[in-house]
């Protein structure tokens, strides 16, 4: 919230009766390699991304930092699951192959 005081209305209240700016101002950041500066981000898209395509027609929402770089992309034969569960019985069967 320090990083972002600029964007936030620090003049509200919280549940405890105190103000965000009370809050904020007590506040340190330690590490500035974790929660970095605004002129500093660790990816200049941002933490999500919201995905479009034939698999996802309405459209999907992923978290970047969660997707190897050279998975972002992907050209092939798609597996299509209904649920994680699913999926990761399909993996654990060893039924997906490589390329899918």
């Amino acid at each position: 919230m320090k990083v972002l005081a600029g964007d936030l209305h620090t003049g509200a209240r919280t549940v405890s009766g105190e103000t965000i700016k009370d809050i904020i101002d007590r506040a340190e950041i330690i590490d500035s390699d974790v929660i970095p500066p605004r002129d500093k981000p660790h990816s200049a898209e941002g933490g999500t991304v919201v995905l479009f395509g034939n698999l996802a027609p309405d459209g999907a929402v992923v978290k970047q930092s969660a997707v190897a770089p050279d998975m972002r992309v992907f050209t092939g034969k798609a597996r299509v699951m209904n649920s994680e569960k699913e999926a990761l019985a399909a993996f654990d069967a060893r039924t997906i192959q490589e390329d899918d």
